[in-house]
């Protein structure tokens, strides 16, 4: 076997021993990818590394191994510099392992993956940070071509097909990469790096796979061994969607303090409702079953008469219901229903129809997240532009954001009065909920992400009867909010910086963060 390293560009080869005596195999070509963004790894994920190479020698293939660590390099550039290295050296595989997985010491998981033959295959790995899902994916199509990919929850054992997985370990033929465009990863505000590849491949026709006999650990925080990891992980991801997604987490002495201060706060839930009866009777459901602690009352506004929904709500308490005989759109359905909330409300969250609940805990959660500086508080979903998605839950438990998103939005009476409704100057929906950050940021209030809470979003049900791809949507809508408050403060919402994050006050000198 020859092993050459190839560490920022740079490539020696060092001789390290044969793989087989038999040379009537003709020898693969492998590349080992580690990119690394902090330049440093665990002592546990080096061990499963050396240990790697070592099992290399014990499979019956010959191998001309190279290795290449990319360092310090935002995760995207990190993984096409990679490809473009295995296209160059033409190698025929590319086993891809970032730098905090922990491989198990008892298999050799490059061989067991190698035997199935596929174009693209990972083992099982769950993410980082609580509640520990399981990274493979199911694509689900919204509209005429939007789509999204939903954790796989209930998998069987065994060698399953998905539409996608995470990138942290996962073996993949160079091939592949002749029927993909350049760049093969990038990112954007639905997608992390691996998903947008997941979704190159599944437009090409590749098929993508999961071994999940085969369990690879992440090292979390605090770093933990793969063996607890993997127990936390399956514990948590049950509890996570099948239950109501109850933390374990030991709650402070002073968390305990706020929760007991505002239980039975006074929250109007506003839910604009444009047909899809069967998803609206599931989050109004959800809510009633899944909603404790909290004064609330929900002002569903039907757009548009639908029989159905009124005779459904009719059966409902705890529900103001209003009728438009002819649709408006969302914001002047949220808006009719902003105007009829309680008048001793102390919160009005704007919700769409389009949502499951699954934690009992989650309204009290976000109105905890108030102090006197905060204007909004949003939960993370699965489908949600910017920094509430959760592709970003490594994020501490609550932080500041430059925007939420109106999905489910958190807002105090007070300063929703200060500020005033959404602007209707955005037609039926779209980017008004950036608008209403900026007013309320301008306002002199925060806006704040509450991790602990997160919100199922099935996403696009009512503007996609209207349009058929979001894009559509931005197209029209977004050069309005430009008029409004220039380009480059719109910019600006973009650019998710730590200090931001961390402090919620603005500063140009601050390293911008990878949104992969």
């Amino acid at each position: 076997m020859q092993v050459r390293g190839k560490q920022d560009n740079t490539c020696e080869p060092i001789e390290v021993g044969k793989v087989s005596d038999n040379n009537d195999i003709p020898a693969k070509r492998l590349l080992i990818a580690i990119p690394s963004y902090t330049g440093t790894t665990d002592c546990l994920a080096a061990e499963g590394f050396m240990r790697l190479i070592g099992n290399i020698a014990n499979i019956k293939q010959k191998f001309e191994v190279f290795t290449s660590i990319v360092k310090r390099t935002p995760i995207v550039l990190a993984r096409n510099r990679i490809a473009k290295t295995a296209i160059d050296e033409k190698c025929d595989y590319i086993f891809w392992v970032d730098d905090d997985m922990v491989l198990k010491p008892d298999i050799n998981i490059l061989e067991q993956l190698m035997a199935h033959d596929k174009d693209i295959i990972a083992p099982l790995f769950f993410s980082r940070a609580y509640p520990y899902i399981p990274m493979i994916f199911k694509r689900r199509l919204i509209g005429a071509r939007f789509c999204v990919y939903d954790n796989i929850m209930d998998y069987q054992k065994g060698l399953l097909k998905v539409d996608g997985i995470g990138f942290g370990c996962v073996l993949t033929k160079v091939s592949i990469f002749d029927k993909l465009s350049k760049p093969y990863f990038w990112n954007n505000d639905i997608f992390g790096e691996d998903l947008y590849f997941c979704e190159k491949a599944v437009q090409a026709g590749l098929e993508i796979y999961c071994d999940t006999t085969i369990e690879v650990g992440h090292i979390c925080e605090p770093q933990v061994a793969w063996e607890y990891m993997h127990v936390a992980s399956k514990e948590a991801n049950y509890t996570y969607i099948k239950n109501k997604a109850v933390s374990d987490q030991k709650l402070s002495e002073e968390f305990y303090a706020a929760w007991h201060k505002n239980i039975g706060k006074k929250v109007d839930i506003v839910m604009p409702c444009y047909h899809n009866v069967e998803t609206t009777k599931n989050a109004i459901e959800s809510i009633l079953a899944n909603t404790e602690d909290i004064n609330y009352n929900i002002v569903a506004v039907i757009d548009g008469y639908d029989k159905e929904l009124v005779e459904y709500f009719k059966t409902k308490k705890q529900i103001t219901t209003l009728i438009n005989k002819e649709s408006e759109g969302f914001i002047k359905a949220t808006n009719r229903g902003i105007k009829n909330v309680r008048e001793d409300t102390e919160f009005v969250l704007m919700l769409n129809n389009d949502i499951v609940i699954y934690d009992n805990k989650w309204l009290i959660k976000m109105v905890n997240s108030f102090d006197d500086k905060t204007g909004a508080v949003a939960p993370t979903s699965n489908f949600v532009l910017g920094l509430q998605n959760q592709i970003y839950n490594t994020f501490p438990l609550e932080h500041y954001s430059k925007f939420l998103i109106g999905f489910c939005m958190l807002i105090r009476k007070d300063v929703l009065d200060k500020v005033g409704d959404l602007d209707e100057r955005f037609g039926i929906g779209g980017n008004d909920d950036l608008d209403l950050s900026i007013r309320i940021r301008e306002a002199g209030y925060k806006l704040k992400i509450n991790r602990e809470t997160f919100v199922y979003h099935i996403g696009f049900q009512s503007l996609g009867k209207v349009y058929p791809t979001y894009k559509e949507v931005e197209d029209i809508t977004r050069p309005l909010l430009i008029e409004k408050w220039g380009e480059a403060k719109v910019n600006d919402l973009f650019n998710f910086t730590e200090t931001f994050i961390l402090t919620g006050e603005e500063n140009d000198n601050v390293q911008i963060l990878s949104s992969g």
